[in-house]
């Protein structure tokens, strides 16, 4: 699953969104970075930007973020995705909302002959929303449901966050702050040069090239455009040892999305560090919430040892576990 951004219907507000025409209730994002980050890491598939959303106010409405994504080869079906993974909705139950985007959303699959999507249901107050509930209760549809767990950290001050960090991590941290270097970048001062050193440890470990040229531009665009920093550590010889990427500060919260450290350092307190001086970067810039992506709490699917030491990694920072829930949606009578 890629790393996007999971909000709450509070946080997302409607001065972030154009109308793409006059009275509709159609809504765009202004930034499709993110989008574009997709399209050029699923090269097989063909993208088209569909994402909408109905806002009643700024603490109540649906947001549907989604692309329509065709697999290059001709048999393939055409799903409905978000940017290359599921329909993300935000939402509170408001009827009237919950029907002009439902209506919407109905026309989008049938102009398009979509059949099949996977839906993620971002829960509010414990609950699905209505407009995910319409799936489940209405028999032209086949839904599969799993969930989906998330370490969320509210960021306040230093000696909060501090606290809520394992105890046994805060001298793993002190010994990383010691022992290595570190430097964040983000905006116009950035180096391209520390960024391309990132990418080479990056290719050094997987052996090969992961992803397209292109992904990696784009990350440094946001990089340049203060959406995204990384912070990287460094060796008394000056040699890049790890790095991690943080992104969606435009959006009111922070993503841990991507990170990278010398193999012969695994064990090593290398991403503590890091961690610990990008969450304080967080609170220097007002960020609410600092997103650590996939928990693997979900004891119905096996975890591997790596997943497990990513769950225990993850965990001791602190935060709190949030759920929400995927939802395979099939029509009943669709191939």
């Amino acid at each position: 699953m890629s790393h996007h951004i999971i909000q709450t219907a509070s946080n997302l507000h409607p001065h972030a969104l154009t109308l793409a025409e006059p009275n509709a209730y159609t809504l765009r994002l202004q930034n499709t970075r993110h989008y574009q980050y997709q399209a050029e890491y699923y090269t097989a598939q063909q993208f088209e930007d569909v994402s909408f959303g109905r806002f009643s106010d700024a603490n109540s409405g649906i947001a549907v973020f989604c692309t329509i994504a065709s697999a290059a080869a001709e048999d393939a079906p055409t799903v409905l995705n978000n940017w290359g993974d599921e329909v993300l909705v935000i939402a509170k139950n408001d009827g009237i909302v919950r029907r002009s985007v439902t209506a919407h959303f109905l026309k989008l699959l049938a102009a398009h002959g979509i059949n099949q999507f996977r839906l993620q249901d971002v829960l509010i107050d414990g609950s699905l929303s209505a407009f995910a509930a319409y799936f489940l209760q209405d028999l032209q549809w086949q839904v599969a449901v799993s969930n989906f767990y998330e370490s969320v950290i509210v960021l306040s001050d230093d000696a909060s966050v501090w606290q809520n960090i394992r105890k046994s991590y805060r001298p793993l941290i002190k010994s990383a702050l010691t022992k290595w270097t570190h430097n964040l970048y983000s905006g116009p001062s950035a180096k391209r040069a520390d960024f391309d050193a990132f990418q080479a440890l990056h290719f050094s470990l997987a052996g090969k090239q992961t992803r397209s040229q292109a992904t990696w531009d784009l990350q440094w665009d946001a990089i340049v455009a203060g959406a995204s920093f990384v912070v990287e550590a460094r060796d008394e010889a000056g040699e890049l040892v790890g790095a991690s990427l943080f992104s969606g500060m435009h959006t009111g919260v922070c993503q841990y999305s991507s990170s990278v450290a010398k193999r012969e350092l695994f064990g090593q307190p290398v991403n503590h560090g890091i961690m610990w001086l990008a969450l304080q970067q967080c609170i220097k810039l007002g960020i609410p919430s600092f997103h650590m992506g996939q928990t693997y709490a979900d004891s119905s699917a096996p975890m591997t040892p790596k997943m497990q030491n990513i769950a225990k990694f993850k965990s001791g920072f602190g935060g709190a576990i949030k759920m929400s829930v995927f939802m395979d949606v099939k029509r009943s009578n669709g191939e």
